[in-house]
């Protein structure tokens, strides 16, 4: 197994200018009432998502006219959860003050091309903006429109970290460093940080689809 994931960070912003209106959807916050959705009802989605909420994570979403999951997005903030967020395998990260991090987003192939992940990336950049200061996320190196969608939201690339698997273990390369024994790895020390002013060519791309 070899799963290679780019990092990205953006700083958060109350004034950030609000994403454009989306014909036939908005964008809310999500809790329990929505654990029923068509969207979660493969792989045991809806009990692992009822447990994440018990335990501090925040679930952010489109809702269509109907009130229908379109999409969603999972952040966890420092402050808020009290312990490490999942990550590849058998790793989870660990966050420090003034950190948040997104993981876990899926839209409807319904609403797909519709630019429903960077609009949700850049709601959730202002409305954590009191509490944070930089928001975190990764998609696997090979996905083209993820990287495409989560630089549009304003996201800067910082280091890629690869998982192997080894004779039954795994180990975390983050740059050119070996992440040997641990399991709850700091989100900083694998993600790295971006030069100053540095904007990745991504931030030209269009054509979102996920």
């Amino acid at each position: 197994m070899l799963q290679s994931y780019q990092w990205f960070v953006a700083e958060t912003d109350a004034d950030l200018a609000p994403p454009s209106s989306r014909k036939g959807v908005r964008f809310s916050s999500l809790d329990r009432s929505h654990l029923d959705a068509s969207l979660l009802q493969k792989k045991g989605r809806a009990q692992r998502f009822a447990e994440r909420l018990e335990v501090g994570h925040e679930w952010y979403g489109f809702l269509d006219d109907d009130g229908s999951l379109a999409s969603y997005i999972w952040l966890s903030r420092h402050d808020r959860i009290g312990q490490p967020v999942p990550f590849a395998g058998p790793f989870s990260l660990s966050l420090q003050a003034g950190d948040a991090y997104v993981w876990d987003c899926r839209t409807d192939t319904r609403y797909r091309g519709r630019g429903l992940y960077p609009d949700a990336l850049g709601h959730v950049r202002r409305t954590i903006a009191r509490d944070c200061t930089h928001i975190w996320i990764n998609c696997e190196t090979s996905n083209d429109a993820s990287r495409r969608a989560i630089a549009k939201a304003g996201f800067r690339a910082t280091r890629k970290c690869t998982a192997i698997g080894l004779g039954g273990r795994m180990v975390l390369l983050s740059g050119l460093r070996l992440v040997r024994s641990r399991r709850t790895v700091g989100l900083r020390d694998l993600a790295g940080f971006p030069a100053t002013g540095f904007v990745p060519s991504d931030a030209r791309a269009s054509g979102e689809r996920t």
